[in-house]
């Protein structure tokens, strides 16, 4: 073993022009990647001899592939590099590796399996020199952990992600991170650290104006959830003719519902150019829900309600039918493995990728029906009712148990009402 892994050191060593290339592209990796890619594709794999070579050929095409947007579902290319840095490379070389593989295993829709890679990949983060790829790889990690509502994860992985961006002097990345934790502690309520946090980047977007758009998402997100309304009305009129994203768009039309403005908070929606992305879909939804329902428009508020149900129903199912909710568990009992490789996975038992819903996963479901339900609460000539039948309920999933649950809040909400008359 020792005189084959010997020869493929020297055999990769003897072809200089080949090694000259592989150097060129990495140089250009970082602000050409479009050369890199040239450069690799026009290689000959007849002059890629050696285990060695194979495997950093493999590695560089398979980044350079990533960094000009062309996402790969195919271990094809990287193939080599799993076989030989896994096992013979630096920590450097593995944690390279690792994290593409995760990449790839990300762009089949496989979390869980791109989960496992990433969190190999950051425990190397003690030995390795390549800190430009640690920090992604947290922030990779960290978008899985948003998937979960993970947020004291989500905001872990952001911090030391800033963290190490800032060793490099890489200001727009470190912001981007720096404000995403930001989010997280505005969602969880937490103003003082979510203000610690502003006062943190304030500094560095002076330094870094590309940075700009992350702290102005931020403080647009934060301003909703802490402001008054004169606050906010502030915000809006003040930012309503910037370049405004579809995100910043669909929270516009949050600001304008809070502040009673239906038609404006609509018109907002109507130039959402809503992707793929499910989570976004079902921000639109719950705010197209919430301007419904404060305009007691209750029949579109119900559609509404159909729409995000069916759609979340359906996200929670995709996101439980892998082992995603429970990656942490499984890397702990797999940290002792050597290899997070395609045939590792691929050698899983197929029922391993399915779960049965705990307690925990029905918990969330059913809450999120609850507070829709809830939703439908309203007040109407001295008195208090829900504004859905028990079997429109029912044709959006809600459970009869459930539903009499409300009904029995609405009634102690009347019972309240005239206790205070």
């Amino acid at each position: 073993m020792l005189a084959l892994f010997l020869l493929t050191l020297v055999g990769c060593n003897k072809h200089s022009d080949l090694e000259f290339k592989l150097d060129t592209a990495e140089q250009l990796m970082q602000n050409k990647p479009d050369s890199a890619l040239y450069l690799l594709s026009n290689i000959p794999a007849s002059k890629i001899k050696g285990k060695r070579c194979k495997a950093r050929y493999a590695l560089l095409k398979s980044i350079a592939l990533d960094k000009n947007y062309i996402d790969t579902t195919s271990f094809e290319v990287i193939q080599p590099a799993l076989d030989y840095y896994l096992e013979y490379g630096n920590a450097d070389e593995r944690l390279r590796t690792l994290y593409y593989q995760g990449r790839i295993f990300q762009n089949q829709g496989a979390d869980d399996d791109a989960m496992t890679c990433f969190m190999k990949a950051s425990d190397l983060g003690e030995v390795i020199t390549d800190t430009l790829v640690l920090a992604n790889t947290l922030v990779s990690e960290a978008m899985l952990y948003d998937k979960q509502y993970k947020l004291d994860d989500f905001i872990r992985c952001h911090l030391r992600a800033a963290e190490l961006y800032k060793t490099i002097g890489n200001i727009l990345y470190e912001v981007k991170s720096y404000t995403n934790a930001m989010d997280a502690y505005t969602l969880k309520s937490d103003r003082k650290t979510a203000d610690s946090l502003m006062q943190i980047c304030f500094p560095l977007v002076k330094k870094n104006k590309d940075s700009e758009s992350f702290l102005f998402n931020s403080i647009l997100l934060y301003t909703l959830r802490f402001g008054t309304k004169e606050e906010i009305r502030d915000f809006l009129s003040k930012h309503q003719h910037n370049d405004l994203s579809s995100d910043d768009l669909m929270d516009f039309a949050k600001g304008y519902t809070k502040l009673g403005e239906y038609a404006q908070a609509l018109h907002c929606l109507q130039n959402v150019e809503l992707e793929a992305d499910v989570q976004d879909s079902l921000k639109y939804i719950t705010i197209k829900l919430d301007i419904f329902k404060q305009k007691g428009d209750f029949k579109n508020a119900l559609r509404a309600l159909e729409d995000y149900t069916a759609m979340h129903e359906e996200y929670m199912s995709n996101l439980l039918s892998q082992n995603l909710f429970f990656a942490d568990q499984k890397h702990q009992r797999s940290c002792t493995d050597t290899i997070c490789g395609d045939e590792t996975m691929k050698s899983e038992p197929a029922e391993s990728h399915y779960v049965v819903l705990d307690s925990l996963a029905i918990y969330k479901i059913q809450t999120d029906k609850s507070m829709m339900l809830n939703n439908l609460i309203r007040y109407q000539s001295g008195k208090y009712l829900l504004d859905l039948s028990l079997d429109d309920a029912k044709k959006i999933g809600i459970s009869e148990m459930m539903y009499n649950q409300v009904l029995e809040h609405v009634e102690q909400l009347n019972n309240s009402n005239l206790k205070l008359k």
